[in-house]
């Protein structure tokens, strides 16, 4: 089998590439990167292009791989809107290009995010009705990469992914984000007079959920993937584009429950006071004042009601963990990143 995998560098990809290169059945690994040229296995071969660049994949020394998994893009909440474009939609759109010129229309399973369901009240293994607000680039961006797949008509999956966190068992991270966020702003706040304040409000919306998934169960359930026929019904193109996965455990965590469990590990003396409501001009404060991005309050200030119906009868045995048993990991990553990184 042969394999072109975008994204291996990153978090998720890392992940993929070693599972990948533990499969016999996997004849090469075609890696696109913009930075690395070598791999020390020789089943992988690097190409070193930039998909945001209109011309690179035409560049490319591959033809008709069998199984496509995109990955790369930018994660990143404090970059602006044209650095997201340029990293969550023009790739997918020279991808979708240069796909559709090979003679083999391999299947192209897409990493999206769960952020696209900003701004709406429940979230469907459908393709969008509504866009993101613009002032939520990450957001936008990957809902406009969904559409450009979608509009492309060509066979694959989507897999909306939750919020990665480290590895299932020892919790393995590479930089704060996500839930990470908030842990470092506990942890400074510890020796510090509004460690003893009873009350600490936070600017979240405490009915919401945030699904939390270890980054290397998302990695073999993309792995799983490429057992399917790749003409089966896991990636056949329907009325409404390709079928969409919510790769997430539907009642992980409760934002609630996450971040008082968080108080009582790393602010044991205070609570939080959720602010279900707040004006947007506070946002920039808590920004500055936590060294979180304003764009994760707004993120965690809705509700939204997910569905993985469609995940879970396509991959039954996935077994994402819920957060009880990943939360020593969870916790232990997060110390054992911070003793590596100072």
């Amino acid at each position: 089998m042969k394999i072109l995998l975008t994204g291996a560098t990153g978090f998720l990809g890392k992940q993929i590439l070693k599972l990948l290169l533990s499969e016999p059945g996997i004849g090469s690994v075609h890696v696109i990167s913009r930075t690395q040229s070598t791999h020390p296995d020789p089943r992988v071969v690097v190409h070193r292009l930039d998909l945001a660049d209109p011309s690179a994949l035409w560049q490319l020394e591959l033809k008709n791989p069998d199984f496509v998994l995109h990955l790369a893009g930018l994660y990143d909440f404090e970059s602006d809107y044209t650095e997201n474009y340029c990293g969550n939609v023009l790739p997918i759109v020279h991808l979708t290009h240069w796909l559709k010129s090979q003679a083999k229309k391999a299947p192209l399973l897409l990493a999206s995010t769960y952020a696209v369901s900003y701004g709406k009240d429940h979230l469907e293994e459908t393709p969008l009705s509504h866009l993101p607000p613009h002032s939520l680039p990450y957001a936008y961006t990957k809902a406009l990469a969904e559409a450009a797949f979608i509009g492309s008509k060509l066979p694959g999956a989507i897999f909306r992914l939750g919020v990665l966190v480290g590895t299932e068992r020892e919790g393995k991270i590479e930089k704060i984000d996500g839930p990470y966020y908030l842990m470092r702003f506990l942890r400074d706040l510890k020796n510090t007079s509004l460690a003893r304040a009873p009350r600490l409000p936070m600017p979240i919306h405490a009915g919401s959920f945030l699904p939390l998934v270890p980054v290397d169960q998302v990695a073999r359930v993309f792995l799983s993937a490429l057992a399917f026929d790749p003409a089966g019904p896991a990636f056949a193109l329907g009325a409404n584009g390709p079928p969409i996965y919510a790769v997430h455990e539907n009642s992980n965590v409760p934002t609630r429950e996450l971040v008082e469990d968080l108080f009582r590990e790393f602010l044991p003396q205070s609570k939080p006071y959720f602010l279900n409501r707040f004006p947007t001009a506070l946002l920039g404060w808590q920004a500055k004042f936590t060294r979180m991005p304003a764009s994760i309050f707004s993120m965690t200030a809705h509700s939204v009601r997910l569905e993985n119906g469609n995940f879970l009868r396509t991959f039954p045995h996935a077994n994402l963990s819920k957060f009880p048993v990943i939360r020593k990991s969870l916790i232990s990553g997060f110390h054992r990143y911070l003793g590596q990184d100072t």
